[in-house]
């Protein structure tokens, strides 16, 4: 019995080290030549939308939600389960075998978010793809983007729906079918996000995860696209839009966030571009409030019309209500994930879509 419980660590630690060489290596590669990363994003990457998005996007709700609980469930379970026979020594712990399978779990979790996910770090940055130039931006450059964007938002405005106190709400809208609409009409005007975009899926337990500061998921375990539906309206098909952006392989949280702003600016669905809109409206703010007094601030905040401020307000007030010491963890953890994979600004990231957004106006594009 112990021999052939031996035996069958022995394979369980082999087949273990060729997970972790062949995530690894995927890594290294597709990290060391852009080109390869290229090749792989727009072949064999493809397989996990193509294939296992269409299978997970056989359920109705998020796959990799209900397997987390199971794992944590599994995981309880099993440490009771050990301390139990511990303290009546029904029989001896096997560590070694305990070991063993965790080691090839661990392995097995590497080299699929090596597949699905880390690998597409290291393909060319979408501003190459779209021939677009990021540079410094003045002042005045940020201020007018904002002003187009709050233009943006203003003309639809008065057309969306609004709640009795005056907020935006998306009501019984098809949001979902929308943005995986806007995602198709964004593929057929740019070949780089043309693909198959899931359906996406709202958490069951969203408000956890306005507890630890996320507004979507992109599962690299089940190829969903996950979104907080907790969250305020105003920003939820913008980060539908984002989450199907991770799948067509643009995992650079800025690059998605671009995605998002482009697929809700030229949708026809007056709840995305007004989501789209405003999102982008809220770090262009965020940038511009870094490099101006807080006077010359205020009075260009203020200049901005009163529904627009109270959405702004709202969703502000929506995440303060929800800071916690889970909040702060979840922040640092996404913020420590980001800069260990190249993205030095870490949850900065996110807006630095408005460098993209100043350099896709810069090529002529009209924002309006």
């Amino acid at each position: 019995m112990e021999k052939e419980r031996a035996g069958k660590n022995k394979v369980l630690l082999a087949m273990s080290a060729l997970l972790f060489v062949f995530g690894g290596g995927l890594l290294f590669v597709c990290r060391s030549y852009p080109a390869v990363a290229d090749w792989y994003v727009s072949g064999p990457f493809q397989f996990f939308p193509n294939v296992m998005g269409r299978l997970t996007g056989l359920f109705s709700f998020s796959l990799y939600e209900v397997i987390l609980y199971l794992l944590v469930a599994a995981a309880l379970w099993r440490i009771s389960r050990g301390i139990v026979c511990l303290l009546q020594r029904r029989r001896p712990l096997r560590v070694k075998d305990g070991l063993c399978r965790a080691v090839f779990f661990v392995a097995a979790v590497f080299c699929v978010l090596c597949a699905t996910c880390l690998a597409n770090y290291g393909r060319s940055p979408l501003a190459e793809e779209l021939g677009l130039t990021i540079q410094p931006s003045s002042v005045e450059e940020l201020q007018a983007l904002c002003r187009t964007l709050a233009e943006d938002a203003e003309a639809v405005m008065d057309e969306v729906e609004r709640d009795s106190e005056g907020r935006f709400t998306i009501g019984g809208t098809d949001v979902r079918g929308q943005a995986q609409g806007a995602m198709y009409r964004l593929g057929e005007m740019y070949e780089v996000f043309a693909g198959y975009y899931p359906k996406p899926k709202p958490v069951l337990w969203s408000e956890g995860m306005s507890y630890i500061d996320l507004t979507g998921m992109y599962s690299p375990f089940t190829i969903e696209a996950n979104y907080n539906a907790d969250a305020p309206d105003d920003v939820i098909p913008y980060t539908i839009c984002h989450e199907l952006a991770h799948l067509r392989g643009l995992i650079r949280e800025e690059e998605a966030g671009f995605a998002a702003w482009l697929a809700c600016y030229h949708s026809d669905s007056l709840e995305l571009r007004y989501s789209g809109a405003i999102s982008a409206l809220r770090y262009g703010l965020n940038a511009l409030y870094k490099q101006m007094s807080y006077e010359e601030y205020a009075q260009f905040y203020n200049a901005l019309p009163l529904p627009l401020r109270r959405d702004l307000w709202e969703n502000s007030q929506y995440w303060k209500r929800h800071r916690s010491v889970s909040y702060q963890v979840g922040n640092k953890v996404n913020d420590a994930y980001l800069k260990v994979n190249a993205q030095e600004g870490g949850v900065k990231s996110y807006g630095r879509m408005i460098d993209l957004l100043l350099a896709y106006r810069r090529t002529g594009a009209e924002l309006t």
